[in-house]
């Protein structure tokens, strides 16, 4: 079974990170505050859209997120604080047997 991979944030570190996953001919499927920036990887790369966050987690085993800043994080995980009907990943329902946290990085060796 291939695992569906959500991506958020489509700057120019996340363009680059979709490209590489859906040229690994990995399942993307993306979601960005510019709509446009996820048709132009729709047509580039073929990956698929989602219409909003919530859509994104029910329907992705893995989400990434890559944005600039703390403020955009919230954004995505929270809603924008200035809208009530802002699309936010906490309002999404979540089984938790079928989320799991991606495990801890092995520790670095100290640096010489």
């Amino acid at each position: 079974m291939t695992s569906q991979i959500g991506f958020v944030g489509l700057g120019i570190m996340g363009r680059g990170m979709v490209k590489n996953l859906a040229e690994k001919n990995h399942s993307v499927t993306v979601w960005n505050r510019t709509p446009e920036k996820s048709e132009a990887l729709k047509n580039d790369l073929g990956v698929n859209i989602a219409p909003s966050l919530q859509s994104l987690a029910k329907t992705c085993d893995t989400i990434l997120i890559c944005v600039s800043d703390t403020p955009d994080v919230e954004a995505v995980l929270f809603g924008e604080k200035t809208t009530s009907t802002a699309s936010n990943l906490s309002s999404t329902p979540l089984e938790p047997a079928s989320r799991t946290w991606a495990p801890a990085a092995p520790a670095r060796p100290p640096s010489s």
